[in-house]
Formats: C-alpha cells, sequence, structure tokens
C-alpha cells in the first residue's frame, strides 16, 4: 500500500508539489486500485444547500480508479476496469515507466507528470 507524497508536473506549468493531499495506491498481483485527491489544497466540506458547482468541484478533484497491471521492463500498463469517470471505464490502458527507489519508494512517470509513492505498510 502506497501514497502519492510528491507529484512534479510538467504541463502546463512545470512545478514540483511535495505537499500532496490524501490518497492510497494499493497493487497486488495483478491488480491496482487507486483513490486519490488531486487538488492542491483540502476539499471544502460539503452542506446540505451545496450547489451544484460546489458538488461538480468536490467530486472532480478526486480520482478513484480500480483494473489490472502488468509490469514489462521498466514499463506499468494500467488497464482500467472501474472508475469514477465513465470516460475511463472503456478497458482503456494507461502505459507508464516506473523504477524502485529502495524499498519504500516508487516513482511512476506518465505523460505530463512524475509521482512519487511512498509506501504505508
Amino acid at each position: 500500500m502506497w501514497r502519492e507524497s510528491e507529484r512534479t508536473f510538467r504541463a502546463p506549468v512545470a512545478k514540483t508539489d511535495t505537499h500532496r493531499e490524501p490518497s492510497v495506491v494499493i497493487f497486488t498481483k495483478g491488480h491496482y486500485s487507486i483513490a486519490m485527491v488531486l487538488a492542491d489544497a483540502p476539499r471544502p466540506r460539503l452542506s446540505r444547500e451545496a450547489t451544484d458547482r460546489q458538488k461538480v468541484d468536490a467530486y472532480q478533484s478526486f480520482l478513484r480508479l480500480a483494473g489490472t497491471y502488468e509490469i514489462n521492463g521498466g514499463k506499468l500498463t494500467l488497464k482500467h476496469v472501474v472508475a469514477m469517470g465513465p470516460n475511463l471505464m472503456d478497458g482503456s490502458t494507461e502505459v507508464d515507466t516506473f523504477r524502485m527507489e529502495g524499498h519504500d519508494t516508487l516513482w511512476i512517470t506518465g505523460k505530463t507528470d512524475t509521482v512519487k509513492l511512498t509506501r504505508l505498510e
């Protein structure tokens, strides 16, 4: 089990963020699950009277994905099976590079950013 501890963005503006919001990334034999707050700050609590815009903003800042994965050399291929966003539930795949740094740090580099995951176990 892992948590996101750093993210380096390459686009649209290059920056590194070492203060990440809560996340849990789980890899088991052949399967993965990701629950992650993507916002730069804690999400505000929603009142019973929250507007539709407030609800959309709150849920758009949250990523939830699960599916299967394969490793081939330094490539990590994620096949999305279920996702909070319906556009990712088409069996699409995402191919990233990865590297381990010791036992407790995992770096994953995608098309637009690099994520540093730190072991929670």
